[in-house]
This record gives structure tokens, C-alpha cells and sequence, in this order.
């Protein structure tokens, strides 16, 4: 799938200012464990004992569940704990942000080491192998560890562009997929394990699906991602919306006469008007047609072809497309006769016998190809008539 062709939709969302349990002074970290609960991690700026550097549990509806941690700089405490992570054996890591180290514990909340003196990790993240992915601060880029914290590789510099960063929280799903939260640029980036690019969402704003300095991401087992977006003071929840192919259906198909025509049908009229629209696909959506199997080029709803080649069978085709280049792959096919006057009168005519006439349309439809005059070809201009080939 190439870049940008994946989007998010918008769900749910929880949270307020505050330090009641359920609120936020700064929600800097988020995390989702095998079990579906959520836990977030506060941060206050305030190193003093106290202060409401804690951890807080959460069902995935936003439901407070309970609260850890203390501020100080002991093994187990903390100072702006900004992520949480969860390995396969249930560990749980923090990233202990001022205290320039990456804390390893037991499921029950045991401490079992550290790692990364000198280091500012700001976001923490585990692949299904366990190995530990880490947002550096002031090196702009994500750095990789096995779960005892041997370093691995790294990748990403700073930047606005898209694929490079000025983040703090990361996010891995079950394909092994990172996600990295942009705090400066306010959106949420998605990249392959090697760091190729797959979508971005969000912008500057207090309004759904907007951030004010999102500082962590974390994803549940449906793929759903949730957002910290510290300064709103909130949990934002996005789920990927689903991108289709539109689907092209013809609506209708009136003859000169203003009657009725049947897919398969005959008509004594060579007038004949489409109708046709889509279901599915991204918004806006344009369509491109093709008459007699010419080359498909864009038009729209209705349009009318005139003049055509009586005693002859003909064939319309149309398909939509979509903003994120999605194409229809079975176009709406519509097949008629037109019937020339004495087959209309129910005489039989030789094959061979043909009524000449020329070959019009009207409505939007750039240059394309028909058979008109005994199959030589004419071909229609943008300005609706016919340029006849020699």
C-alpha cells in the first residue's frame, strides 16, 4: 500500500484537567496490554515527593480502574514518566524521561533493571520478537534494543516533512507496524518496522480528531489506535478506516423517444442517455466512461449519445474512481440495439444492410471512440461533436 493511503477515523475520547483519579495535569504516556486495559502515565514537570507522577489504569471505554507510582529518582520512582510498554512475558517498561534511564519491572510492579543513562527517552514500544523501541527527545529518531537494552539500530532525523520527526510516543501493532506520536507538528505518523512511511492523521486543534501536543500513541487488539493528546487534556481514540474500491452502478437508460431501455434491450431511437452513480470509495468521486469498447475517459452523470449507428449492437461502460485512487475493476456495462426502421417494423434484413448516420454526444466526455458510418471511426471532442478519423 503505498504512503498516505491509509486514514483514521475518529471514535471516542475521555479525560479532564485535573488530579482526581480518571484526570490529567499532562497525559504524556498511554499503553494496552494483552488484557485490553488501558494505562497512561502523568507528568507534572514537579520532582518533588508528591507530586503526580503516576501511572493510571483504565478500561479501553475510558473506565478508571486504579493508580500507581511516586515522584523521586530511586529505582521504581519517577520523574515525567512519559510511555509505558508490555513485553510478552507481561514486563512492564517506562520510559523515565528526566531520569535519562528506561525501567524495566515484573507484571506486579517489581523492579528488575534499567537502562540508558544520558539518554532523554520520551516514547517506548515492543515488536512481537521483544525487542524495545525508543523515541530519543533531542536526537529526533527511534532507537531499537533488545529487551535486556543491547542496542540495536536506529533511524529517523529531525524534520517537518513527512517521515521525519519532532515526536515523543511510539506504538508497535501486531504486523510489527511503528506509529510515532508528533508532538510538535501535532499527528500521528505510521511507518513500517524499517521506518518507511504508511499514513499520517491530525492537525493543530482542540476539535475531534485534532491534538494539542500529542505525546504518546498505543494500539488495542481490533488495531484501534488511542492517542495521548496531552494538552487537550484528553484520550482520543481513532479506528483505520476501511478504504474500498467505489462501486459504479447504472441508474437509468432513456431513448430518444423518452422510453425506457433494457440492459440486453433494442431501441428504435439512436438517442440514448445514461444515468449512473457509486456507493463506497473516498470522497469526492469522479467516474470515466467508454462507449463501443473505446478507451475510458472522464465524464459525468447523465450523459447522452446521439446519432448513433443504426443495425448495430453497442455496449456502454462506466467506473468510478475515488480521491485515494481507488478504481472500480468491474465497471457497470450496459449492452442495446439500435434498431434501424424496417427492423423496427419487424422485417428482416440482411446483415449486410445498414442505415449510415453520424455520430453525436452531449453531456461531459472527453475524447473517446465510437462506431459510427459502418464502423469507421469518429472520435468526440471535448466540445461534445465528433472529429471523423480519415
Amino acid at each position: 500500500m503505498s504512503a498516505l493511503s491509509q486514514q483514521y477515523d475518529f471514535i471516542r475520547k475521555w479525560g479532564s484537567f485535573g488530579t482526581d483519579d480518571g484526570q490529567f495535569e499532562n497525559v504524556v504516556g498511554i499503553a494496552i496490554n494483552s488484557d485490553e486495559k488501558v494505562y497512561t502515565s502523568n507528568s507534572n514537570g514537579d520532582p518533588n515527593p508528591g507530586s503526580h507522577h503516576r501511572i493510571q489504569e483504565f478500561t479501553t471505554l475510558g473506565g478508571f480502574i486504579t493508580k500507581w507510582g511516586t515522584a523521586g529518582s530511586r529505582n521504581g520512582e519517577f520523574i515525567d514518566p512519559f510511555d509505558i510498554a508490555f513485553d510478552s512475558q507481561h514486563n512492564v517498561y517506562v520510559a523515565d524521561q528526566v531520569n535519562q534511564r528506561i525501567q524495566k519491572f515484573t507484571s506486579d510492579g517489581q523492579f528488575i533493571t534499567q537502562w540508558g543513562s544520558g539518554v532523554n527517552p520520551t516514547g517506548i514500544a515492543i515488536d512481537s520478537s521483544d525487542n524495545v523501541f525508543v523515541t530519543e527527545q533531542f536526537d529526533h529518531r527511534v532507537a531499537k534494543f533488545t529487551n535486556n537494552g543491547m542496542f540495536i539500530s536506529r533511524w529517523g532525523f529531525q524534520g517537518t516533512n513527512n517521515g521525519q520527526f519532532e515526536y515523543y510516543g511510539i506504538a508497535i501493532d501486531p504486523a510489527n507496524n511503528v506509529f510515532v506520536a508528533d508532538s510538535f507538528e501535532d499527528k500521528v505518523q505510521k511507518f513500517t518496522n524499517t521506518g518507511a512511511l504508511l499514513a499520517e492523521f491530525g492537525s493543530t486543534g482542540i476539535a475531534d480528531g485534532q491534538f494539542n501536543t500529542p505525546h504518546d500513541v498505543a494500539l488495542d487488539s481490533s488495531g484501534n489506535v488511542y492517542v495521548a493528546d496531552a494538552y487537550n487534556h484528553r484520550i482520543q481514540v481513532f479506528a483505520q478506516h476501511i478504504n474500498t474500491p467505489p462501486n459504479t452502478t447504472i441508474t437509468s437508460a432513456i431513448d430518444g423517444n423518452g422510453a425506457q431501455v433494457q440492459n440486453g434491450g433494442s431501441t428504435a431511437s439512436n438517442r440514448i442517455t445514461f444515468q449512473f452513480t457509486a456507493s463506497g470509495g473516498t470522497p469526492p468521486i469522479t467516474f470515466e466512461c467508454s462507449l463501443d469498447n473505446s478507451q475510458f475517459s472522464s465524464c459525468a452523470s447523465p450523459i447522452t449519445y446521439s446519432k448513433l449507428n443504426t443495425g448495430y449492437d453497442h455496449t456502454f461502460e462506466v467506473r468510478a474512481l475515488d480521491t485515494s485512487g481507488n478504481k472500480d475493476s468491474t465497471p457497470a456495462s450496459f449492452s442495446w440495439r439500435v434498431l434501424i426502421p424496417a427492423e423496427a417494423k419487424g422485417i428482416s434484413i440482411p446483415t449486410s444492410t445498414t442505415q449510415q448516420t453520424d455520430c453525436e454526444t452531449s453531456g461531459t466526455h472527453s475524447a473517446i471512440s465510437a462506431f459510427c458510418n459502418n464502423n469507421s471511426t469518429n472520435t468526440i471532442t471535448n466540445s461534445g461533436g465528433f472529429k471523423r478519423s480519415p
